[in-house]
């Protein structure tokens, strides 16, 4: 390999994603969302046929088999980790209207 492509392979940013589904809401009576989960699997499966590595892409999701809860401590472990991630492509995606609004859970 070349140094110019060595350089150019090693200056490749790693990609990182952050994808949050928030379905389910307090105070809804049964009528959660749909369209969050659904759109954080849809979102997670192309950003790993766009090359991302599954290892690199967080999915925090309700409804979403495999993913960990959206929760505030956990949206926020994973901020700081993205952020922690200096120097590279990250990408956060958060879908459905909003946190709960009552505590932090």
């Amino acid at each position: 390999m070349s140094s110019g492509a060595a350089l150019a392979a090693n200056s490749t940013p790693t990609q990182h994603a952050l994808i949050v589904g928030v379905s389910e809401y307090p105070g809804l009576d049964g009528r959660d969302l749909r369209a969050p989960a659904n759109d954080a699997v849809l979102v997670a499966a192309t950003l790993n046929a766009w090359g991302f590595d599954d290892d690199n892409i967080a999915v925090l999701a309700d409804g979403v088999e495999g993913a960990e809860l959206p929760t505030h401590d956990a949206i926020i472990t994973e901020m700081n980790r993205l952020v922690a991630e200096a120097g590279r492509f990250r990408l956060c995606a958060f879908f459905g209207a909003r946190l709960p609004a009552t505590g932090r859970q």
